[in-house]
């Protein structure tokens, strides 16, 4: 028996673009078992689903775009050697691309990300997701530091004197 957690330092799970995202993968296995290598992955997808009418006939239009899916090794097997009994705590860091758009959900469409962990074993992977939140970098010209967040539609601005 196995078991896999994905924890991230930031609880809230939101992070600007370049900014740093810190975690840990955590494996216990009862047995030593014969992994291949343990994987986390950053995935982003944008989709759009929208109906229209056109001549009498509604139509569907659909489509979507992956924004990044970046794979980050964080441990692999040398020849036959298998992973210990016990538990396995894998750190890594990563800096967000600073192209990343901001997670959105629409009506008509939306902005995921998540991360993906895996710990590839023959016969039976072992996975784990994570949903982040990419909230968009806002500057403001002022003399006092501003600290501004967004949730979906909402805009909460906090200034500090």
């Amino acid at each position: 028996m196995s078991n896999l957690q994905l924890i991230l330092d930031e609880p809230s799970a939101t992070f600007f673009p370049l900014s740093p995202v810190n975690g840990q993968l955590i494996f216990e296995s009862i047995d030593p078992i014969k992994v291949k290598n343990i994987t986390i992955k950053l995935f982003g997808k944008a989709e759009v689903k929208f109906s229209e009418e056109i001549n009498g006939k509604l139509e569907i239009f659909a489509d979507e775009e992956i924004i990044i899916e970046k794979d980050f090794e964080l441990w692999s097997r040398i020849d036959n050697e298998k992973l210990a009994a016990g538990k396995h705590d894998f750190s890594f860091k990563f800096i967000l691309p600073e192209q990343c758009p901001p997670s959105f959900i629409g009506e008509k469409g939306n902005i995921n990300y998540k991360l993906i962990a895996k710990v590839d074993v023959s016969g039976e992977d072992l996975e784990v997701e994570e949903i982040i939140t990419v909230s968009p970098m806002t500057y403001i010209s002022t003399n006092s530091p501003v600290i501004c967040t967004t949730v979906f539609n909402d805009v909460n601005i906090t200034v500090s004197n």
